[in-house]
């Protein structure tokens, strides 16, 4: 028996080493492969003469423009053509046909928007579920398209900072940024899976050569919170410069815990980016970007939505809690523009982790203990080559991506002796913890082309496909500890493993007529899905597999510049299809699984419009319209036919206005709307609408900036997330926590 057990064990150790060795090895390849292509074409690049006319395209450049190729407005009174790379080119905004909500570093600065989740609150058609300040935990939607499991690495909306999927954690704070752009519906061909509803791009600045340069910034706002910026940008030699920014801040935060009378999220934050250019001749740029973030917290803010209508921003927790949030990443951008064909590798590496201790009784007595740990570790790995020929009818690229990424949950529960006491109905029973921890191994592996083709000199088609492969490896065990844990009914459990493979075709067609330069109007199908996965939140049930969820995108838009680039116009209606949800099902036993039961729909529009009618005036509104439905629950306890998506406002509107003196005067004044919604996927907890209005006012001079302003100046009482309680603690029912109260600060600026 033992040698037969022995042989047993061997045998799958050689098939599990098999598969690891094909996927390290495709990744070493590709690794391997970035270092041969990067010391050639150095080579080859540092010996070439400096091209005079030799077909590069700039427009296809996959790095984002530098600060001297940024469209710029000479003219005060017309808009900037707007230049966006989330197509993985770089291209006209207005040619693009995708629906693009896109922030420059200065409206990210003017709008106050200074992470995630402050787009969300300015963004037509995108909105978040997320508790204050809790990154691990938030998960954002774009046009209704809502995550319906707790697997915090699988979101329905991907983020990508500087070329690479940031999986796990968002990015909570935006510092020396050049762009956000924001892309609506799915975007599985370029992007492939976790992409289902949309993906948010962000480009950070990059290195600037032969210019010294730099700013500094320090902000006091309401609730002790100080935000300090810095920036330097220093050329190194005439082919290299480094780029240093990073942004520290300290708040007690809004939230106040009566039982231990102190701030309820008093905490730190600090991100630092360091990038490294390097540019041996006019073809070929090495781009290394090192980053870094770390918060430590207090961590009490939730409450019953009873209590905080009464008393908001007052949580009445026994114990204060804490959060700790750590990511470390490394990003190789590389580039290399021949005579015809263009070349990009990115290779990333990313660490996240987030460690929480809260009270999950919510209440004063001492019932119940979290502790809860989330750990993720990224390898990517994305080839690239494009056309350059300008003249051609064909424009189009091709590309192969790899990843291993390894997913670690952990969670000990612990139930205190009260709280035993309370099920058991006498006390002297001691106390529980209940253990748990999974690993997920994932394999990603994909290649994907794109092109478009200039049927006339006005109509273009597109049509891109994706094969995107994943597999996934489980590892999961857990334990009760306590003298009478299995008395009480607390079953511990066996080791559990799992193995399960997930394909998909991603395709994506678009059709549009460009009736001038300026003004175009298209029409898209795209399509988008999210891998399957494994029960990570089920202590019982951890191997029971579910599968992918899918989504088809139908829309129609159109994009124009008018009256001498006055006035921009975007808008879009779109109809979506889900099938094969992934959602909570009940079983027989030990609770709930999510399973592929769940079939819905979104249908919508959005509009946005900017213009100048006047010198330094600058006028913007925008407005999002969404209705979705749950066509077939399948069963799930979790919704039911008909509902709509939880998080998912019936309409969003943002209009304001921004006037700049010829003396340097600013002022700012912008509104937004948010339409009712529901709290959950059951439908009965409702936001009911309200509004976020925010004003600024400032003097600015080439060098020295002062600003004093106010958000949420209405004092607008809203949740931003709720769930049911009552099956930890019978007596609650909705529990949640509340978006800020009015807050006022006051900013210096120096820049040099």
């Amino acid at each position: 028996m033992l040698v037969r057990d022995i042989m047993k064990k061997t045998f799958k150790f050689i098939s599990i080493l098999r598969e690891v060795f094909v996927y390290r090895f495709l990744l070493g390849l590709t690794s391997a492969a970035c270092l041969t292509f990067t010391i050639l074409l150095s080579n080859a690049a540092i010996a070439a003469d400096p091209a005079q006319d030799n077909g590069i395209n700039p427009a296809q450049s996959s790095m984002p423009p530098s600060e001297a190729s940024s469209p710029t407005s000479v003219d005060p009174f017309k808009l900037p053509d707007v230049v966006v790379t989330s197509q993985k080119a770089e291209q006209r905004l207005i040619e693009v046909p995708v629906s693009i909500e896109y922030y420059s570093g200065t409206d990210l600065q003017d709008s106050q928007i200074r992470g995630t989740m402050d787009l969300t609150t300015h963004t037509p058609n995108v909105f978040a579920r997320v508790p204050e300040g809790h990154e691990a935990y938030a998960t954002i939607n774009i046009r209704g398209i809502v995550s319906g499991n707790a697997d915090f690495f699988s979101p329905t909306v991907g983020m990508f900072t500087d070329g690479m999927n940031i999986n796990g954690g968002l990015e909570p704070l935006f510092y020396d940024v050049e762009s956000v752009e924001i892309l609506r519906g799915p975007q599985g061909t370029l992007y492939g899976g976790n992409t289902l509803g949309g993906a948010i791009v962000v480009n950070s600045n990059k290195p600037k050569l032969n210019k010294w340069g730099g700013n500094a910034s320090y902000a006091l706002e309401s609730y002790n919170t100080h935000i300090t910026n810095g920036m330097l940008n220093i050329p190194l030699f005439d082919k290299a410069a480094l780029r240093v920014a990073g942004v520290y801040r300290h708040t007690d935060g809004a939230f106040y815990n009566e039982v231990k009378e102190k701030p309820g999220i008093k905490g730190d934050q600090l991100a630092l980016r360091g990038q490294l250019l390097l540019e041996p001749s006019d073809r070929f740029k090495i781009n290394l970007n090192l980053n870094g973030y770390t918060k430590n917290s207090d961590f009490s803010m939730y409450e019953t939505l009873a209590k905080f209508d009464s008393d908001p921003w007052k949580t009445n927790q026994g114990e204060l809690g804490n959060l700790e949030v750590n990511s470390f990443g490394q990003i190789l951008n590389m580039e290399y523009l021949g005579d015809y064909l263009g070349f990009t590798s990115i290779t990333g590496h990313r660490t996240f982790s987030s460690k929480e201790k809260n009270d999950v009784d919510f209440s004063a007595d001492y019932l119940l203990t979290d502790h809860f740990r989330l750990k993720n570790e990224q390898w990517t790995q994305e080839l690239r080559m494009h056309s350059l020929e300008k003249s051609s009818r064909f424009q189009w690229l091709a590309g192969l991506y790899g990843a291993y990424e390894q997913q670690e949950t952990k969670d000990n529960m612990v139930a205190h002796e009260d709280y035993i006491t309370m099920l058991a109905g006498f006390p002297g029973l001691g106390e529980v913890n209940q253990l748990n921890k999974t690993t997920v191994d994932a394999y990603n592996a994909a290649a994907f082309a794109q092109g478009t083709y200039a049927i006339t000199d006005k109509l273009f088609a597109t049509a891109g496909l994706r094969y995107d492969h994943v597999t996934k490896y489980l590892d999961a065990v857990g334990d009760n500890t306590g003298e009478n844990a299995a008395m009480l009914g607390f079953q511990g459990r066996e080791k559990l493993t799992g193995k399960e493979a997930y394909s998909a075709l991603l395709p994506k067609f678009a059709l549009e007529y460009r009736f001038t330069p300026n003004f175009n109007v298209y029409g898209s199908v795209t399509a988008g899905y999210k891998p399957g996965g494994f029960q990570t939140t089920n202590a019982y049930l951890a191997d029971k597999s579910y599968g992918s969820e899918y989504t088809w995108n139908y829309e129609l838009g159109t994009k124009g510049s008018f009256l001498d680039n006055k006035l921009d116009i975007n808008a879009s209606v779109f109809y979506i299809q889900m099938r094969d949800q992934q959602l909570y099902t009940l079983t027989s036993s030990h609770g709930a699984i999510i399973s592929n039961a769940g079939q819905s729909h979104s249908t919508g529009f959005e509009v946005s419009m900017r213009a100048r009618p006047l010198h330094g005036l600058e006028l913007f509104g925008s407005y999002g319209l969404l209705k979705t439905e749950v066509d077939d629950a399948g069963g799930s306890p979790a919704t039911f036919n008909g509902a709509d998506a939880p998080y998912a406002p019936a309409y969003q509107a943002v209009v304001g206005g921004q006037y700049t003196l010829d003396c340097g005067l600013f002022a700012r004044l912008e509104n937004s709307f948010i339409g009712p919604y529901y709290l959950d996927s059951q439908n009965t907890t409702r936001q009911d609408p309200f509004s976020l209005m925010d004003a600024k006012i400032g003097y600015e001079t080439e060098n020295y900036s002062v600003y004093v302003y106010g958000k949420n100046l209405l004092n607008t009482e809203y949740y931003t997330l709720a769930f049911d309680n009552s099956s930890a603690i019978p007596w609650q029912h909705m529990v949640g926590t509340m978006g800020n109260p009015r807050t006022f600060g006051v900013m210096l600026k120096a820049e040099f």
